[in-house]
């Protein structure tokens, strides 16, 4: 079985340091094959990699022995990078690396940070998407100049949940972005007392979607020069206007429904004895399950030949939350619906619409065998009791029946009757087709886009491929200026308690 033995090669050097490895047959007939431990080694995980990787291959050729000293890895690196690596906590032994200034635990499952267990050496440490649930409490950390906690679980600016956070006396970078924080004013009474803070960054939280969100934290952070990777300006400082109006707690979406292209034209099923069905559309839209109510309808139109101007603008408000967040982060879902009107007489719907019965306004029923009723009745109801004994007065004089190409009348065929004895009823209701319209933008800080959203057929039946219905054209606005828009419909949803 090969075992791994450090010797030196004959034309090697200290500059070129390399080991072979041999088994016991290869050894006695000395064929040793030349190997370096290290040649494909990661060293993006630390700054000090390279130089580790030469002085181990250095120390390993003086020696004659493979083992290295322990101490030498903790007193040679100052920093480290240990992402991706499923660390779940930080033990006692962090402390033995005495010179370590920058730590990066990204990316791991640490749910809880042992404060005491991490050198007070670090000037920079990344904590960034792990699963922290209350803000590690590194106040008494002097040298700590940039602190990542991006993208944990972070709801509230608490280190156990009740008591508020300290920071670091010298902190000049935070990273908070892509948390829970839904309070910011808590989260501003926090930050006010960093008084070196430079650099922040909120983006991705709840209420980082408030329409006075910027202007307020460089109004009460005077000193910052950079919130979210945008330089804050003297002028942008000096033209502050949001920050005289009440604050708010809610946001608005405008989802602008403008022009759809390609709806075929509707097929109908005509009887030439009744008028004829009429169609109509309408769009309904769903963000998710937790949000109530969980569909809106948005718009209806009627078919048209050419482009189909929808222009209909529905604007949805929101407490902010972090299911609004995360709502702004997925995709808004939208059905096509096709809606069919039908125009029946109101006795139709008991299912006498031909039968002639007393009480029936059918089609196929003859004048004779409709009951009388109004003044008709009761002059009927006087000669037949005998009093006077005069004669019915005449019939009236019938209108004429309609003439040739005038509306209720077809050629070759009996003249829908007068329309007002039918009642327009809806008849049939089907989603015909679907589209989604993506939302993410909005996460990434583009607060108004526009979209086109293609409607694929809904089929009920296995096929190779799958048909485009239409396209219609939407623009996305977060907290639109709604004054002097017209015809906006307004929504006001909630959020739905999440199951157990």
């Amino acid at each position: 079985m090969p075992s791994l033995q450090l010797r030196k090669a004959s034309n090697s050097s200290t500059c070129s340091p390399r080991v072979k490895l041999t088994s016991a047959d290869d050894e006695e007939d000395g064929n040793f094959h030349e190997i370096d431990p290290f040649g494909n080694a990661d060293q993006s995980w630390s700054e000090e990699a390279a130089e580790f990787k030469s002085a181990v291959s250095s120390l390993a050729l003086s020696k004659a022995s493979a083992e290295l000293p322990e101490d030498l890895a903790f007193g040679f690196f100052s920093t480290l990078r240990l992402v991706n690596q499923k660390i779940h906590s930080a033990d006692e032994k962090m402390l033995r690396f005495r010179k370590l200034s920058e730590l990066s635990l990204t990316g791991n499952l640490i749910s809880k940070v042992n404060v005491e267990y991490f050198p007070r050496t670090l000037s920079i440490l990344h904590l960034d998407a792990n699963l922290l649930t209350t803000c590690p409490d590194f106040h008494e950390f002097e040298n700590l100049v940039h602190l990542g906690l991006a993208f944990n679980q972070l709801s509230s600016m608490s280190s156990d949940g009740c008591t508020p956070w300290r920071l670091p006396p010298n902190l000049i970078s935070l990273d908070l972005a892509g948390n829970h924080l839904v309070n910011l004013d808590e989260t501003l009474n926090c930050l006010r007392a960093a008084r070196k803070l430079k650099i922040l960054a909120l983006s991705q939280n709840p209420f980082y979607f408030r329409s006075d969100y910027r202007d307020l934290i460089i109004a009460q952070l005077d000193q910052l020069l950079v919130l979210d990777d945008r330089s804050v300006s003297n002028s942008e400082r000096l033209n502050l206007s949001s920050t005289q109006q009440p604050s708010s707690s809610d946001v608005f979406l405008l989802i602008h429904l403008k022009e759809m292209t390609g709806l075929s034209e509707p097929v109908l099923d005509q009887d030439p004895e009744r008028p004829p069905d009429e169609v109509t559309f309408t769009v309904e839209g769903k963000f998710s399950e937790l949000i109530s109510p969980n569909t809106f309808k948005l718009s209806t139109f009627s078919w048209s030949s050419d482009l189909i101007e929808v222009d209909a603008q529905n604007c949805v408000k929101w407490n902010i939350s972090r299911e609004m967040r995360d709502a702004f982060g997925g995709r808004f879902r939208m059905s096509l619906i096709k809606e069919t009107y039908r125009f029946i007489k109101p006795d139709d719907t008991a299912g006498n619409a031909t039968t002639g019965v007393a009480g029936s306004h059918g089609l196929g029923e003859n004048a004779s065998s409709r009951p009388a009723s109004g003044k008709s009745a009761r002059l009927k109801s006087a000669n037949s009791s005998g009093k006077g004994g005069a004669a019915p007065p005449p019939p009236k004089k019938q209108p004429p029946p309609p003439e040739k190409g005038k509306k209720g009348s077809k050629p070759g065929k009996k003249g829908i009757e007068d329309e007002s004895q039918y009642v327009k009823t809806l008849f049939s209701v089907a989603p015909i087709a679907h589209s989604e319209l993506n939302l993410a933008p909005l996460i990434q800080g583009n607060f108004e886009f526009t979209e086109d959203c293609h409607f694929m057929a809904d089929v009920t039946e296995p096929i190779h491929e799958v048909t485009v219905a239409c396209t219609m054209r939407a623009t996305v606005t977060l907290n639109p200026k709604v004054e002097g828009l017209e015809h906006l419909v307004f929504h006001e949803v909630t959020m739905k308690p999440a199951s157990r």
